[in-house]
């Protein structure tokens, strides 16, 4: 969602995300989702997670930061 965010203020690259997950939460726009989110009348559900997945594996820059910070959190609590 972070990613989703900084690519709509123009403080971070463009990421397919967005669209994904635009489809995903049927809006029209990342301003919608934003504001959906945000009020909580929209939660993005775990079953969401493997967009970022492939999205990764499709190249996407923004995707492939969630894996690479998610590998590195959970390798932090293996270690402790």
């Amino acid at each position: 969602f972070e990613g989703i965010a900084h690519e709509w203020t123009r403080r971070g690259s463009a990421t397919s995300l967005t669209a994904r997950f635009l489809e995903k939460a049927r809006l029209s726009s990342a301003a919608v989702l934003l504001e959906e989110v945000t009020e909580r009348r929209l939660t993005l559900p775990p079953s969401w997670a493997p967009l970022v997945i492939e999205e990764a594996q499709r190249g996407d820059a923004v995707a492939m930061a969630i894996i690479q910070w998610g590998a590195a959190e959970l390798a932090g609590l293996a270690v402790g």
